[in-house]
């Protein structure tokens, strides 16, 4: 396979930037059919990236000139959409979080494994070249051994600004911001630093007022990882002024600041590395500020779910990848009903504890 031909589904802010990244690519990918609920937007976008327009994704999922479907549609419908497209044969990229529950994660893994197909989830944090740096630096040990971590996302929810009961994001499903924005930290924290161990969460509606009472628009969450760092995960999407995602890393041997602000969007100092000496040193970035960073990272994940398909590589940011993700916001999910610590219970210790004949109730 030379060349990467592609559906994709759900047209909002994901979508729209999937499309724009696969025309990037030149040759190695093509749009052949854009599907959106919304006729007239199908068709507006279809002519913009000189594809097909349709309203049924069924009728996508026999064609022999489509290798690949792209799932940009809300969360609660990925199950559905990427499990037809692994029974029909087609390759996955499906925007994070993978799913709403962790069984649903499992339906989508498992009808993948059983075709054959690549499922990667589209999770730009990922991708963000800022991000990729803090893990080149926390992976080359200049920081020493990271026990404390921060990261803070504030965004502008058109939802939050604009309260629309009838919006997807508004469905109990969704779960607010604890799906919809810390799923991208869990993914990226323990990306960076391994396995989360347990945490604690408080969900607030603090801005919204007209929406479901479940429905939370800023959660602050302390999380416990399995090498023994704790964290701190703060986000919101109450921001009227736009998007801020910061991270902070600290070290025994170093400290990592990054800032998607900031021109240059990551500092750090180390004790041991010759090239800092115990000063601040910003090192080169592919960086623009947001929006900017935005096209970057998502132009990034789609190139590397073309390389995957057409190189047959395996994805950074894998189904079972999503999944931890997801388990992560379940856990934090329960944690703020009962008001402490909750364990995330990883695929391995639960077989392990039911192969003992136990389990430990929390």
């Amino acid at each position: 396979m030379k060349q990467l031909r592609v559906a994709v589904i759900g047209m909002g802010f994901a979508g729209r930037l999937h499309c724009e990244s696969y025309e990037s690519l030149g040759e190695k990918a093509k749009i052949v059919v854009i599907c959106d609920s919304n006729e007239e937007r199908a068709k507006n976008y279809a002519e913009m990236f000189n594809a097909e327009a349709c309203t049924d994704y069924h009728q996508l999922l026999n064609r022999k000139d489509i290798d690949a479907i792209d799932i940009c549609a809300p969360h609660h419908l990925h199950v559905q959409l990427a499990v037809e497209a692994a029974k029909a044969g087609k390759h996955i990229l499906c925007e994070k979080p993978i799913a709403i529950t962790v069984e649903e994660a499992d339906k989508i893994i498992d009808a993948a494994k059983k075709a054959g197909v690549t499922l990667m989830v589209a999770e730009n944090h990922l991708f963000t070249p800022a991000h990729q740096k803090i893990k080149e630096i926390v992976d080359s040990g200049k920081v020493g051994r990271v026990f404390l971590v921060r990261a803070f996302e504030a965004a502008t929810s058109e939802l939050i600004m604009n309260p629309d009961p009838k919006d997807w994001r508004a469905n109990p499903k969704n779960q607010g911001m604890l799906l919809d924005m810390a799923v991208h930290k869990f993914a990226f924290l323990r990306w960076v630093l391994g396995d989360i161990d347990s945490v604690f969460a408080i969900r607030e509606k603090l801005v919204v007022t007209t929406l479901a009472p479940n429905y939370d628009d800023t959660a602050l969450l302390i999380v416990k990882f399995k090498s023994g760092a704790v964290g701190e995960i703060v986000v919101t999407g109450g921001n009227p002024a736009g998007i801020t995602n910061s991270t902070e890393v600290y070290g025994t041997d170093g400290t990592i600041m990054e800032n998607h602000l900031w021109e240059k969007p990551v500092t750090y100092l180390s004790v041991t590395a010759p090239e800092s000496n115990g000063e601040w040193i910003c090192p080169e970035v592919e960086h623009r500020p947001y929006p900017g960073y935005y096209n970057i990272s998502f132009r990034n994940e789609v190139a590397h779910f073309v390389d995957c398909v057409l190189n047959e590589k395996k994805p950074e940011m894998t189904g079972e990848d999503g999944r931890e993700a997801v388990r992560a916001v379940i856990a934090a999910t329960k944690s703020a009903e009962i008001k402490r610590f909750v364990k995330v219970e990883t695929p391995t210790a639960k077989a392990k504890a039911g192969k003992n004949g136990t389990s430990k109730k929390k």
